[in-house]
């Protein structure tokens, strides 16, 4: 992987999409960067965002694929809740997002959102809500937790959407 591309992008992202809190959910700038993002679009669109983060520092993985992975569910997650928004449900749409380390060698992440819609599935992989099937997000989720000895399982039940993923690395 480009370390300098990546960090290159992630400049660009801020640029773009500059974050205006002063939210600290965790010791990691990048991954930190990335969760005030999702939050602040969670919090100007009206959606609950909860976060727990209890990571070692470093991370158990590499900082880029964490950031991958957490910024995949996280724009799933906002995507959903958006849709959700513009139905006329009772439930106040939410983003509950927990990433705890357990030691040194195991790492379980958790994202559950409002999705006003059961998603499609094709060949026992989620089918793409962006435009001309072009997401690849939960694909590279589930190529991460395969890459740490994982799982990645994806669940939709009742309104709510349920991501989990368990890394081994």
């Amino acid at each position: 992987m480009n370390y300098f591309l990546m960090n290159s992008y992630l400049a660009d992202y801020e640029k773009q999409h500059p974050t205006h809190s002063d939210r600290v959910y965790c010791n990691n700038y990048a991954l930190n960067a990335i969760l005030s993002f999702y939050a602040d679009k969670a919090e100007s669109a009206g959606i609950q965002f909860d976060i727990h983060i209890q990571l070692s520092d470093p991370p158990v993985i590499p900082e880029t694929k964490l950031c991958v992975l957490l910024g995949n569910l996280l724009e799933n997650a906002l995507d959903a809740c958006q849709t959700w928004c513009s139905g006329s449900k009772n439930t106040p749409p939410f983003i509950r997002l927990s990433a705890v380390q357990t030691g040194t060698s195991t790492l379980s992440i958790t994202t559950d959102n409002t999705s006003a819609f059961s998603p499609t599935w094709m060949n026992e992989k989620l089918v793409s809500t962006k435009p001309a099937g072009s997401g690849i997000g939960t694909e590279s989720i589930r190529m991460i937790a395969e890459q740490y000895h994982g799982d990645a399982r994806f669940e939709w039940r009742d309104g709510v959407f349920y991501a989990s993923v368990l890394l081994n690395p």
